[in-house]
């Protein structure tokens, strides 16, 4: 999980209880240049799924920054597929091999020491522009409906969304990546969901899962259905060699692909 804190305006607040988990509160957010949203984990990490219940009107300019243990340092490397806030995405960064990224206290920080959380290594997200936005949720999504649809385009059917009540199948892809983490952590892959660096390696396993979800939401209806996609997403789940930070740098290159045993459902 993701601690959440928003500096806004020298205001420090702890926003964790509106983005641990999808569709359960949200968080509006006025920014301005030198703004920033802190994110603190019990292991290194380098992405998070972002969903925005209402987008910035204009692209905002951000920046990541990691602890060091003495200042906030830019990140490697940065992938914004939120372009600057106007869209749910995944922010994807690196952190720098030349720059130490240390757990602590944010009691030990002064930007953050205000709200106690303990031995953490935090991110800052650091706004150059302003906007407006509501954050919704903080996590991560290994697929989207794009993925979906090329192997499920029968999905692509406006009487199932409608069921749904949604306009997109965004829900279930949440709840499969849940469902993926918690997998990989019964295998003994991971010990933790924030060690997974290369979140596009369990693409082919989410649409699988987030399928089954769909069409096991209509009973008996589809299922065949269903059971062929447990079957197809047990294969794929115990082939997909996800890059996994046991090495907690953070870093995918310093980090190796690992084999998975077979699962069984």
């Amino acid at each position: 999980m993701f601690i959440a804190l928003s500096k806004i305006s020298g205001s420090l607040e702890d926003i964790t209880r509106y983005t641990k988990k999808y569709g359960e509160g949200s968080k509006e957010l006025t920014v301005a240049s030198g703004d920033c949203i802190y994110l603190g984990t019990r292991v290194k990490f380098n992405h998070a799924f972002i969903k925005l219940d209402t987008v910035s009107a204009t692209p905002i300019d951000l920046s990541v920054k990691l602890w060091s243990g003495s200042t906030f340092s830019d990140a490697a490397r940065l992938t914004d597929e939120t372009d600057g806030l106007i869209n749910s995405g995944i922010i994807e960064f690196s952190p720098s091999s030349k720059q130490s990224w240390d757990n602590q206290d944010s009691e030990q920080i002064a930007e953050i020491e205000s709200i106690k959380y303990y031995n953490l290594y935090w991110m800052k997200l650091e706004f150059a522009s302003a906007g407006t936005f509501t954050i919704d949720y903080i996590g991560h999504k290994f697929s989207n409906d794009f993925d979906l649809f090329i192997e499920w385009p029968q999905l692509n059917n406006a009487n199932f969304l409608a069921y749904f009540n949604q306009p997109d199948y965004e829900a279930q892809s949440i709840k499969a990546a849940d469902l993926i983490e918690k997998d990989l952590i019964k295998q003994g892959v991971a010990e933790s969901n924030l060690q997974i660096l290369e979140w596009s390696d369990l693409t082919l396993a989410s649409t699988s899962k987030v399928a089954e979800i769909v069409y096991g939401s209509f009973g008996n209806e589809y299922v065949d259905n269903v059971a062929a996609l447990r079957k197809e997403y047990s294969a794929r789940i115990s082939s997909a060699y996800p890059i996994v930070d046991n090495n907690n740098t953070g870093i995918k290159e310093t980090n190796k692909s690992i084999t998975q045993g077979t699962l069984y459902r």
